[in-house]
């Protein structure tokens, strides 16, 4: 497998978008795309579809966001890694609580480990919780 370089987007979805119509240009045979935020997934996706390889071209993106997940749904986006934002505040709070009562803190270090979100499991309650949808704010 070959790696292309890294493209710096500044999270900018036509950016995105340009850079990875250049790819798929200049790379006929690319697999795949990642993506680390919500506005170069968009951007990726739309080079994609403009091409139509929707189903040739794997797109694996991270912290879901409600403007992708339509693109999820319709398979687009293959997959999505995702982290517990609401465990994450709740250890810190914790964290902070304990130094505030002088109560020695056990783990130094608080590790949660991120989901991958697939079409198999993204109707589970696990994975609904971490969805960042309007409808939950």
């Amino acid at each position: 497998m070959k790696v292309l370089p890294i493209q710096w987007t500044n999270a900018d979805a036509a950016a995105s978008m340009n850079i990875a119509s250049d790819q798929l240009n200049g790379n006929p045979n690319i697999a795949g795309f990642f993506s680390a935020c919500a506005p170069t997934a968009v951007g990726v996706c739309q080079a994609i579809s403009a091409k139509g390889l929707e189903k040739k071209v794997k797109v694996v993106t991270f912290d879901p966001s409600p403007e992708f997940l339509p693109l999820f749904e319709s398979g687009v986006i293959d997959c999505i890694i995702a982290q517990d934002p609401y465990q994450m505040g709740y250890q810190g709070v914790d964290c902070i609580d304990k130094v505030k009562n002088n109560v020695p803190i056990e783990k130094k270090k608080v590790e949660l480990a991120p989901v991958l979100i697939t079409p198999q499991n993204y109707k589970s309650q696990e994975v609904q919780k971490l969805l960042q949808t309007p409808d939950k704010f």
